[in-house]
């Protein structure tokens, strides 16, 4: 087929007419007053609206269907695109998805109201979320009722036969909504996951560039959010460019003033992703807990952490380091001289678990160890007398020292070497492994304008020294 291009986007010089159908599955797609109505729809309107001026015509069937029978008919080529399906291995080997998803959504659980502790759960049989179920929970758990579709799990739930379902968030959260006094949520959660638009493999490449423009202009202009916030769902679902991100107060790098984060990293992390047309949320953890929530996929990444080879298997990692630093011991300059810190023993050393050097720690049995739940703590007990060294990073470790008014006391002696600190996103979704590639690009950019060095200064550092560690 000849095209067009205009812009980068392809014009199809003759209509291009694209079938789809609804799935049974409130509120995805579901039907009010006659009509069909939910946030798929929704979205099938406004791509049917966008595409227009590419020649490309959606068209839906007129039916409602279970995802079974989505697949089929994608799988054939008698549709040529579906809104709101979800990856999986045998999902990617047979259909072609879209490069942003439309929004994200977790698997939890819906309980009749007054139910703590639930035995018997209610499952769609047949389906990704069984296999889900399986994964999450132990054999022998729960008693496992398999269901036909979600529709009946209500039914079972409603007659007592059963105490909870396990379905997706967004589905769940819709049905508690309808009537709260009779329901409860969960406080489960599992990583969250995304839906995207899936296209059989008889869709052509020019069609989908369409799509993603389409998509990504969608998530930018906060229609998807929109259509969440309408339906009061926010708890339970986010857009596509939403992403939950988890950091601790590690000054000068990054740290809370009141409701806002601040800091070189996150204020770097912040620009370069409203620059990218993402939205992000910027949860307070403590480092121990952040690791923990990045294996189960409970939140999406982190920043401002180096490239550890344990933490590969469960993190992608950015190519292009936001940020650089030295760590090794903090000491009071009246107690030791760096000389004394050469061949360090018998030493009372604070840390902070869970960070990258703790295993060089550990092998060196020359010290007394004493975990500390942060940095400023650390710094504190090192003051007060209570530690003999702290291990930490230079200007964090500085900072704290500055803040409390003892600069002059402390010292820093350089044990561990330079670290490149950088973002990360969970490896629970391939769709993070193609952000940080977009986020590498734009943080390489972003460090070489004047706004760049400007930011560094507003925090006391220099752009020259930092990065010739």
């Amino acid at each position: 087929m000849k095209v067009i291009v205009l812009l980068a986007l392809p014009v199809l010089i003759f209509p291009v007419v694209l079938r789809t159908t609804f799935q049974s599955a409130p509120p995805k797609y579901m039907v009010e007053n006659g009509k069909p109505a939910g946030i798929g729809y929704e979205i099938f309107l406004y791509l049917r609206n966008s595409l227009k001026k590419h020649g490309i015509d959606l068209v839906w069937d007129g039916k409602f269907r279970n995802m079974t029978e989505v697949q089929n008919l994608l799988s054939s080529c008698r549709i040529d695109f579906f809104v709101g399906m979800s990856k999986t291995k045998d999902r990617v080997k047979r259909f072609d998805f879209s490069k942003y998803p439309l929004y994200s959504l977790s698997y939890t659980m819906l309980l009749r109201k007054g139910v703590k502790r639930p035995k018997r759960v209610a499952v769609v049989g047949g389906t990704k979320t069984e296999r889900i179920f399986s994964r999450y929970f132990q054999k022998g758990e729960f008693e496992v009722i398999h269901t036909r579709s979600v529709n009946y799990a209500v039914d079972f739930l409603n007659s007592g036969r059963a105490d909870a379902i396990f379905y997706n968030s967004m589905s769940l959260g819709y049905i508690y909504n309808q009537n709260p006094s009779r329901y409860s949520m969960s406080n489960y959660l599992s990583g969250r996951y995304y839906q995207f638009v899936a296209f059989s493999k008889c869709v052509s490449s020019d069609v989908k560039v369409a799509f993603n423009t389409a998509i990504f202009e969608m998530l930018r202009s906060g229609v998807i959010k929109a259509g969440i916030l309408s339906l009061n769902l926010w708890d339970y679902m986010k857009p596509g460019n939403y992403l939950v991100l988890a950091s601790s107060d590690w000054p000068p790098y990054e740290f809370t003033a009141g409701d806002k984060w601040v800091g070189v990293d996150a204020e770097t992390v912040q620009r370069i992703f409203r620059r990218m047309g993402f939205e992000i949320y910027i949860e307070k953890m403590n480092w121990m807990r952040i690791l923990e929530s990045l294996k189960l996929g409970v939140i999406d990444g982190t920043f401002s952490i180096p490239m550890a080879d344990d933490w590969k298997e469960y993190l992608y990692f950015s190519s292009e380091p936001i940020d650089v630093g030295i760590d090794g011991f903090l000491y009071r300059k009246d107690k030791f001289k760096e000389s004394d810190l050469y061949v360090p023993a018998n030493l009372v050393c604070g840390y902070v678990p869970g960070y990258a050097y703790e295993d060089i720690l550990e092998s060196e049995t020359s010290l007394q160890l004493v975990p500390v739940s942060n940095e400023e703590v650390g710094v504190r007990a090192l003051i007060f007398g209570r530690l003999d060294v702290f291990a930490t990073n230079e200007f964090v470790g500085m900072y704290y020292a500055r803040k409390l008014g003892e600069s002059s006391l402390l010292g820093f002696f350089p044990v561990f070497g330079s670290n490149y600190y950088y973002l990360a996103l969970s490896r629970t979704d391939g769709y993070h492994e193609f952000i940080l590639r977009k986020f590498s690009k734009e943080l390489e950019k972003f460090k070489k304008t004047s706004s760049y060095k400007a930011l560094l200064k507003k925090y006391g550092l220099n752009y020259e020294e930092l990065w010739t560690m």
